[in-house]
């Protein structure tokens, strides 16, 4: 099922900025560049702050890492009490768009499909406390790297998954006309086009007719594919195989299939210049949120003191959606502590 609702689209934040506190004249002294940015920079600076802050599974992505079972990659000897950490083990990078540089969740596979061995991973800051710890392997942090430890023990896994909180992408114009700036347009419908001779099987995106800027995009052009429904998160980043006049493009089918063979586009889904997004890459009930910090910041730089009015909105939305995101279970139990119990016993209630 497909849902659309146009609140965090460029144009409507824009629109609603106008509507809701910048009078006519204010809105002259920022460009639709300064407004965009600033929409981006509030996004990331309180409200994706304020999500992660409530713990709630929001804002997490996940990401797959190959491991080459072979000695120059992995450790081929154990850590000794002489020599904690072992052989120099391989290192990885933390995900670009990771917030706060942090990792949620590791995971190391063994074989693949549905038979495939899962081993849940510690992660340390310290690796002697670790070890010391009693935690024999897992994830070590290290600056802004992270080591599978002792990676000896990994010789004959196949991935590793590690799941993070991600950033939101950058906004982007969504009319797919911008030539100045990224853009990126809806997709209206989607086909699959046989594989014939040469030419692999393809999938055909088809965008409005308005669409103009995309029929520049050339042969190889990296774009990213963003989900239309709430959440709006990044499918995939694909190259464009080839275009044809100015509403169509066509993806190789094995850039926007995932490893199980689903299709990772679909109607009312975005595509743009890689690295941004049309929409605001956070929950629809945000959407608002993300406008008042951004009037309350312009107002203030304009030294207008409704800048005070518009800062106890964003506070009000804030505190409303407290009660939308958490807890995100309905009707989960909550385990009550000793002191809460009062004379009964008991554990759930």
């Amino acid at each position: 099922m497909t849902f659309y609702n146009p609140s965090n689209t460029l144009s409507e934040l824009l629109r609603s900025l106008l509507r809701n506190g910048l009078l006519p004249g204010q809105d002259n002294l920022f460009t639709t560049a300064d407004l965009t940015s600033m929409l981006g920079e509030e996004a990331l600076s309180r409200i994706v702050p304020f999500i992660t802050g409530l713990n709630e599974g929001y804002l997490l992505k996940s990401i797959w890492y190959p491991l080459v079972p072979n000695s120059s990659y992995m450790l081929s000897t154990a850590p000794t009490s002489g020599n904690p950490q072992g052989s120099p083990a391989p290192q990885y990078n933390f995900p670009p768009d990771s917030v706060g540089r942090r990792l949620h969740d590791v995971s190391v596979y063994w074989g693949g499909g549905p038979s495939a061995r899962q081993y849940k991973l510690d992660i340390v800051t310290d690796y002697q406390a670790g070890t010391n710890a009693g935690i024999d392997r897992g994830v070590y942090i290290e600056g802004d790297h992270f080591f599978l430890y002792p990676a000896v023990f990994f010789q004959n896994a196949v991935n590793m998954r590690v799941s993070y909180r991600g950033q939101p992408m950058p906004l982007c114009d969504d009319s797919g006309t911008s030539t100045s700036t990224p853009t990126g347009a809806q997709v209206t419908t989607v086909s699959s086009v046989a594989a014939t001779g040469s030419t692999p099987s393809l999938i055909q995106a088809t965008f409005s007719p308005s669409a103009t800027t995309l029929s520049t995009w050339s042969t190889g052009y990296q774009v990213n594919v963003v989900d239309g429904n709430p959440g709006y998160s990044t499918k995939v980043a694909a190259s464009t195989y080839s275009t044809q006049s100015n509403n169509v493009l066509y993806f190789k089918a094995s850039d926007v299939t995932d490893f199980y063979g689903n299709l990772l586009i679909a109607p009312n889904d975005w595509v743009s210049d890689v690295g941004y997004s049309p929409v605001l890459q956070l929950p629809r009930e945000c959407a608002q949120m993300a406008v008042y910090a951004v009037l309350s910041k312009a107002m203030a730089a304009m030294n207008n003191e409704q800048w005070q009015l518009h800062e106890a909105r964003y506070k009000q939305l804030e505190e409303a959606a407290k009660v939308l995101f958490s807890p995100r279970v309905d009707d989960s139990p909550k385990q009550f502590t000793p002191r809460q119990r009062g004379r009964f016993s008991g554990g759930w209630y």
